[in-house]
């Protein structure tokens, strides 16, 4: 009896095996129908779609045209950055933003001003050098001159190191 309760088990086990197997197979199978559905709807549907558009003409006899319509964009090959030789501020520009400039062609010209006071400066700094000292500056200078003779006799008069052993 044992043996019939064993083969009785053993068959509703394989049942139950089988038709779990059998029902994640079929799951597996419809979910797959409706990806693949899914799928050609959604490749195949109009809204997805690009839309070519396209002109017909009809062919003609009749001579090649010597004129190109076409449109696109530029790229700049040479580019040129200016700059004066000195700092300052600009007191007039001559050209505008995407003219045609020639060699030689007045772009733009600095304030002069502060090179105007520059100058100055630096001619006064000249003649001042190149005047004759005055009184003060001439007592200065022998004074100076005095002082570095002493210090030139005083070394010269120092003991040599044979005499200071």
């Amino acid at each position: 009896m044992q043996n019939s309760n064993d083969i009785d088990k053993l068959i509703s086990d394989s049942e139950r095996r089988f038709s779990n197997k059998f029902i994640y197979a079929s799951s597996l199978i419809v979910g797959l129908i409706i990806v693949l559905i899914s799928v050609f709807y959604f490749f195949n549907s109009e809204e997805g779609a690009q839309v070519i558009s396209f002109e017909e003409y009809k062919l003609q006899k009749g001579g090649i045209a010597n004129t190109l319509i076409a449109s696109g964009s530029t790229q700049i090959d040479k580019k040129i950055s200016l700059s004066f030789g000195t700092s300052g501020k600009l007191s007039q520009i001559y050209v505008e933003d995407g003219d045609f400039v020639t060699k030689g062609q007045l772009l733009a010209k600095l304030d002069s001003k502060d090179l105007l006071n520059a100058l100055e400066r630096q001619e006064l700094q000249l003649k001042k050098l190149l005047d004759y000292p005055s009184d003060e500056d001439l007592k200065n200078a022998e004074y100076i001159v005095n002082q570095s003779e002493k210090s030139l006799n005083d070394l010269l008069n120092y003991p040599s190191e044979e005499q200071l052993r």
